[in-house]
């Protein structure tokens, strides 16, 4: 679960609190209609940014390290609500390293095997999305409450 207030994105069980909720926000960009940002402020003047470990960072629009498309997968019907969350720029997926479930482990970028710990959950709030792992149930959120540019981004 996203948390404004801190300085990395990390999971973390969800408190469903607003300021804990990301804005997906579809890009206006041709040739680019199926790709989203992760907007992390309500004056959408932030958002995620996939730079080795996941961070957010001050809004760029011509950032592609801000610039995801969701991948669907399609195994069965209890996975088919997950998607792959893929990094314009690298290619790559967002990936709990090494499967943990320990809390505060740092989000990767790493390539796409759709196995369970790149699988996430796009969980709908009155004011956007909690992005909850399938693999281990912990959300993205921001370290420490940080709201400094390149704060890391972990599982809590």
């Amino acid at each position: 679960m996203f948390d404004e207030e801190s300085g990395e994105i990390r999971l973390k069980k969800g408190k469903g609190k607003s300021d804990q909720l990301f804005d997906l926000e579809r890009a206006q960009i041709p040739g680019f209609h199926q790709y989203f940002w992760f907007k992390t402020d309500s004056s959408g003047k932030k958002s995620i940014s996939l730079e080795g470990i996941l961070r957010y960072q001050k809004f760029d629009l011509n950032d592609e390290k801000q610039l995801f498309r969701l991948e669907p997968v399609n195994n069965n019907n209890i996975v088919n609500a997950s998607t792959v969350i893929v990094n314009v720029k690298s290619g790559k997926v967002l990936d709990v390293p090494a499967a943990t479930h320990e809390k505060g482990a740092k989000i990767i970028q790493y390539s796409k095997n759709k196995r369970f710990n790149q699988r996430w959950v796009f969980i709908r709030g009155t004011k956007g999305y909690q992005i909850r792992s399938l693999l281990n149930g912990l959300y993205l959120d921001v370290l420490e409450n940080s709201k400094k540019h390149n704060a890391k981004v972990i599982q809590w």
